[in-house]
């Protein structure tokens, strides 16, 4: 295995000589047999548990150094990959919408892009992560936070063509992705992911994204470098100043299994693989939510569907009503969390009314916002520590709310954890 840990998708935990390995997975679409390969090495090597993230990559935590190699070795055999999945690289391809006529092509060209990015030395050492995400449609906002963000524009005599957006990410200071291109023809993606690549290789210091680079030579002169890095020049499609949300079409939606913060033990996701083996074609969906997806083969199999997850304990955790809520792993295991983000988001579960159930939901255990608030209807985002009467560090949070287009944007800051919750509790 390769000495550069992050580049094999590994990072150390807050617990001494213990590890995190992420596996990409390209479009969120896992096969139930990979499944039962994450299922076993994490039962075997790891501490029996799986992360899902809201970049629908799957995290297995407390992994020892002595098995890492083992970890990794087992991935291959089974289709999957850690190659990249962190460090200076182009992470695994995320595709937001798990129904509707968009969602074929997002996946396919999620795998075309992870299949050329993923082990290529010109996509690897880099300053910093390197983030795309492809949308069937503008009904979210993760376009905005992409460095290539990709949203499907439909199809001229048989070829998928996309919306480009570029240099969008969120952290400490976010920025909204810029509109690149409208419509542009599927065979020419690639090279312009390569250009913008190369670009921020070559003009941006390590340790900085994207967007510090259009802060500091502007929108046009950014847009610039990138036509210059393109192999074979063309004039470019710009884009209307304000691209506007295009119609979702078919709205059919997948049963969409909740999973607190993402976490889930080896045992129950081996559970869902072998429900999805019998009523879903073998497949489950990852979704940014850290939920997972399940497509009956027809409509008509959805009752059984359902009461198959009922009978295997999902019963309340799935269908309408139940709230999606994005959540970090937080102080838990992160180094840079700076709050218990699981019992965060559990007393904001138990805060909620009718209003809140309805939102999305997000959060996040610092200002990193790896959980992303800004791009759900209501995101927690825990942004500093401050010392109490007695003279321990306690979270201050910021509450953010999404409504429009564009990011979300704080309206509590700096607030206690019992101040935030009171705010939240009145939207009722």
């Amino acid at each position: 295995m390769d000495t550069d840990l992050r580049s094999n998708g590994i990072y150390e935990q807050t617990q001494t000589g213990l590890y995190m390995l992420r596996v990409k997975v390209p479009g969120g679409v896992l096969a139930a047999g990979q499944v039962r390969t994450l299922c076993a090495v994490a039962d075997q090597l790891a501490d029996g548990h799986l992360h899902l993230t809201t970049r629908m990559s799957v995290e297995l935590h407390g992994l020892r150094r002595d098995r890492l190699e083992h970890a990794v070795g087992r991935l291959g055999p089974a289709g999957l990959t850690s190659r990249g999945a962190c460090g200076g690289t182009v992470r695994g391809v995320a595709v937001s919408t798990p129904a509707g006529p968009g969602r074929a092509p997002a996946v396919a060209l999620a795998r075309c892009i992870h299949a050329r990015c993923t082990g290529n030395p010109a996509f690897e050492g880099l300053p910093k992560k390197f983030k795309v995400g492809v949308d069937a449609g503008y009904d979210g906002a993760r376009h905005l936070i992409q460095d290539v963000g990709l949203v499907y524009a439909g199809s001229v005599g048989g070829q998928a063509r996309w919306d480009v957006w570029l240099a969008g990410g969120l952290g400490r200071a976010p920025a909204e992705g810029l509109p690149y291109a409208s419509a542009l023809p599927e065979e020419r993606v690639l090279p312009v992911i390569g250009a913008v690549v190369r670009v921020y290789r070559e003009h941006v210091p390590p340790g900085k994204r994207l967007k510090h680079l259009v802060a500091s030579v502007g929108r046009e002169a950014f847009f610039s470098l990138v036509d210059g890095e393109l192999p074979a020049p063309e004039p470019r499609p710009r884009p209307a100043e304000a691209a506007g949300p295009r119609p979702a079409g078919d709205r059919t939606r997948p049963v969409v299994v909740r999973v607190f913060a993402g976490d889930l033990s080896a045992s129950r996701f081996s559970r869902l693989a072998r429900i999805a083996e019998r009523r879903c074609a073998g497949q489950l969906t990852l979704l940014p939510s850290q939920d997972v997806a399940l497509h009956p083969e027809s409509p008509a199999g959805r009752p059984a569907l359902e009461r198959e997850l009922d009978a295997a304990g999902w019963a309340g955790q799935h269908g309408d009503g139940t709230v999606a809520m994005q959540v970090c792993p937080g102080a838990r295991t992160c180094p840079k969390a700076l709050a218990p983000t699981r019992e965060v988001a559990g007393r904001v579960l138990d805060s909620l009314g009718p209003r809140g159930r309805a939102f999305s939901w997000a959060v996040c255990g610092c200002p990193n916002s790896c959980a992303q608030p800004q791009v759900t209807d209501a995101g927690v985002l825990c942004s500093g520590l401050v010392r109490d009467a007695t003279g321990d560090r306690t979270p201050r949070f910021d509450l953010l709310r999404r409504d429009g287009t564009g990011l979300g944007r704080a309206v509590v800051e700096r607030a206690s954890l019992d101040e935030l919750l009171e705010v939240i509790a009145a939207w009722d």
